[in-house]
């Protein structure tokens, strides 16, 4: 089974998530999408987010350190990792994500799509528990920054 590489990043303001309607999947979800060839896992959460809902980010959590002598350079570890089945839909065949999740807190305020929203408000819109664990967790990884 073919298997993909994909970001999915949940931003933090004021214990609130912000999510976007994503119209493929017919779904409140955070930004993210598929990691580009060639681009760093952390280069394209910054570009999802930016792409989908117009904002900068700064990603949170551990950044690993970098070896000069080694030529390696630290990338920020995700909050979460998972592998998830995504079914046949239209001219998609049958396949996998693994997804890298981050937190993030903005850097601006204004989005061009989306919704801030409580936890509480997204158990009231039916939002999918996961995105709601998910979000619990991010908002945790936040303060404890």
């Amino acid at each position: 089974m073919k298997r993909e590489f994909v970001v999915a990043v949940y931003i933090v303001k004021d214990d609130k998530v912000l999510l976007h309607w994503h119209k493929k999947s017919g779904r409140w979800l955070p930004p993210g999408g598929h990691i580009e060839e060639n681009e760093l896992p952390d280069e394209a959460a910054i570009r999802e987010v930016k792409e989908e809902v117009g904002l900068e980010i700064e990603l949170i959590g551990k950044k690993a350190k970098g070896h000069p002598k080694q030529n390696a350079k630290g990338l920020f570890t995700p909050m979460l990792v998972q592998l998830e089945d995504i079914p046949q839909r239209n001219d998609e065949p049958e396949h996998q994500h693994i997804d890298l999740i981050y937190a993030a807190q903005p850097k601006s305020t204004n989005i061009t799509d989306g919704r801030w929203m409580r936890i509480e408000n997204m158990k009231r819109e039916g939002i999918e528990e996961e995105i709601i664990e998910h979000s619990k967790i991010a908002i945790e990884a936040v303060k404890e920054k």
